[in-house]
């Protein structure tokens, strides 16, 4: 299950971060599975804020929120969204932030 939504700042389209979002969210998915596994049961949100500079590359990432008690997929969120890469945009020292919730359930 996957929400919809969050807030952004910045010179990238909505669009272009979307689509990155969704290729990436099988590998989240598969982390949270591999949780799952460990902790049965578990489920929630994790909300990220994290920011793109003009080259594409993640330089900041963080759980601003989360209600799943388990730090080490959290941290395995982060990890991944710092490696994610965004498309080059035309627009010298633009940084874009994004805050996103990401909800995990069976």
């Amino acid at each position: 299950k996957f929400v919809k939504g969050g807030a952004l700042t910045g010179g990238r389209s909505r669009a272009s971060i979307m689509r990155v979002v969704m290729q990436n969210l099988a590998a989240l998915r598969y982390a949270y599975n591999k949780r799952l596994r460990e902790k049965p049961g578990l489920k929630g949100k994790i909300t990220c804020k994290f920011a793109i500079d003009e080259f594409g590359k993640v330089i900041f990432c963080e759980a601003t929120d989360s209600d799943m008690d388990d730090p080490t997929l959290v941290a395995e969120v982060i990890d991944k969204i710092k490696r994610w890469v965004f498309e080059k945009i035309d627009k010298p020292g633009d940084i874009t932030e994004v805050i996103y919730p990401f909800a995990f359930s069976q």
